[in-house]
This record gives C-alpha cells, structure tokens and sequence, in this order.
C-alpha cells in the first residue's frame, strides 16, 4: 500500500462521521497489546490554547532529556504533522506501514464502524511505544470525556481555557462544555487549568474534588505579570512555585503567556514530583525554541507582511484581535 492510498483509506473513515465514545479506542488498543501504557503521559484538553500548551510541554520534556512524543490535531499541511517525536513528524513509510498493521488487527471486527480519530490515535499510541518514548503529551481531539485519547492514565492533566466550541457535540451551556473536557481528571492526578468562567470552574473543581486530584488555578496558584507582547514573541514574569522573570517565547499574544503559565506549572509538578529536574536554564532554553505555526505567526508573500492564524471560534477570534491591537497599534 503507498502513502497515497493510506491517507484515502483514513480519510474515508470520515464517513463515519464523529463518534464520541471509549469503546472502540478500548477494543482496538486491547488488540494491539495496549502500547498506550508504555510511557508517561500529559494529557491536555481545552476549547483553546491546547495545541499551543501541549507544543510547550513537550519542548520542556524533550529539553529536560527525555525521548518525548507529541500528538496533536488538526494539522495544517501534512498529516504526519499529528504524531511527532522529538519535534520530528512520523515518516510516510511508518504511517503506511502502521495503517496496514492496524487493519490487519480489524480484520475480524468488521462490524466495528472505527473513525478516522479513533484510527490516527491507536496509530499514535503504537508509533510511540515502537519508538521507546518516555514521555507523550497528547491533546484531545473533542472534548475529553469520550475523546479517544482518554484511555491514558496520565502524570498530569492540564485543562487551558473553555468557551463555546462544538456545541452539537459537547452540549448547549458552558456547564455542559466544561463537563466534557473535565472527564479527562483521572483519580488522584494533579490537574492544572487556566479555566477563568466561573461556571465552568465550579466544574472542573467539583471533577478534581470527587476524584481526590489536586487542582492548580491560574490566577489563584499560579500567574503572569509585566506581558510584553511583540512581533517576535512575548516576554513575560512568572510567579507560581517560584518567580521567573523575562521569561521568553517566540508565539505572539497575551494568550500565549496563560498558555505559557499552565507549561511552566507542568514543569514545576513534575519537577516536585521528581520527574523533571527542575533546572530554571532548561525550562528557558525549551520555551525560547519551540515552534508551533499557525498561531499568529507571521510570515511573507511577495514581500507582503502576513499573518497566518487558525482563530475558529468567538474566544479565540477575541484574542487574535486583541493581539493584533498590541502588536501593530500600540
């Protein structure tokens, strides 16, 4: 099977449409041995900034010298920019040969309706394990509940801001929307939010609560301060566990520093709870490098500025704007 084909056989489980639920990703990791418990896992859900907090988190793991894995969706241009190790997307030939590998594993429950998520996260779960990572990040795709990554037992859950998004899915009320990605708090594991809706914390408190979980509230435990926002990235003061100043990253906006705040206290958890190492030179240097485009990223055609940004609901379209205010009129 060619690379081509491949992808025309993942696309075509579209037709499946979306299928919320555990069932599926269950039967399916079962039949490949369950690879998903052969690392540490961050689990990150959240209407915005998770792809942007999941892509930090994983530069901090991978500076702190560890073989990190990260998954993410959508992509922008390439599928294999899903599934990465060590900042390096998964090969075509690893992805035509995982395709037939999973297949082949279907090929007695053909009256399993798998969709293309369901099918691209066993996908994720098998190239890590095979890969030997220690550590993977993985956003959700919808949601959290019934999302197909909620399988993991993760390390640590970061929950990033909530809003209304995927209201046919996820529910009609913040209340609800929160409910959803809250199911991804698993018993007894640290979570950390950036939730500020006063609803939809009561939520995710009540969710850390019945699950005995300590919660971590930016603005509560954990903050920024003096934000400098510029064309190159945004600079910021951290104050958390403890207080690191000039902190730098090259992603744009006054969003991108909560985001920001949430990796640097997944770095401090894990450090306390010996995982990382709690150097502050390595969670620098791992901030100053990461890459994530797509989020206001700026970038030429013809000689004419551009700025490329993937805003897709009423949130995010407020924080573009309010970047866009600080970048080129203030």
């Amino acid at each position: 099977m060619s690379y081509d084909k491949s992808i025309e056989h993942l696309y075509g489980l579209q037709k499946h449409g979306i299928k919320l639920g555990l069932a599926n990703i269950s039967t399916v990791a079962e039949l490949l041995g369950q690879p998903q418990r052969a690392f540490q896992s961050v689990h990150v859900a959240g209407t915005n900034g998770k792809g942007s907090t999941s892509a930090m988190i994983a530069a901090i793991l991978g500076a702190e010298g560890f073989k990190t894995g990260l998954f993410t969706s959508p992509h922008l241009v390439r599928f294999t920019e899903r599934i990465r190790v060590d900042g390096v997307e998964i090969s075509e030939a690893e992805v035509v040969s995982l395709t037939q590998e999973i297949r082949e594993a279907l090929s007695e429950h053909q009256q399993m309706r798998i969709t293309f998520f369901e099918f691209v996260t066993a996908m994720a779960f098998l190239y890590f394990k095979r890969q030997g990572v220690r550590w993977v990040v993985f956003e959700t795709g919808m949601g959290g509940r019934y999302d197909a990554t909620n399988i993991i037992t993760p390390q640590l859950t970061v929950i990033t801001s909530i809003s209304e998004d995927h209201k046919e899915f996820l529910g009609n009320s913040i209340a609800e929307i929160a409910g959803e990605k809250a199911g991804i708090i698993k018993p007894a594991v640290e979570v950390i939010t950036a939730c500020r809706d006063e609803v939809a914390l009561g939520v995710i408190t009540a969710a850390a609560t019945s699950n005995r979980s300590t919660l971590d509230v930016y603005g509560r435990d954990f903050n920024v301060s003096a934000v400098r926002v510029g064309v190159d990235g945004t600079t910021l003061d951290y104050h958390g566990h403890g207080a690191y100043r000039g902190v730098e990253i090259p992603l744009v906006g006054a969003h991108q520093a909560e985001n920001a705040a949430c990796a640097i206290r997944a770095w401090e958890v894990l450090s306390r709870k010996g995982h990382l190492g709690g150097d502050e030179g390595t969670l620098r240097r791992a901030l100053k490098g990461v890459a994530w485009p797509g989020r206001c990223e700026m970038t030429s055609f013809d000689g004419v500025p551009v700025l490329l940004d993937g805003a897709h609901n009423p949130d995010a379209m407020h924080h573009l704007a309010a970047t866009l205010r600080d970048v080129f009129l203030n």
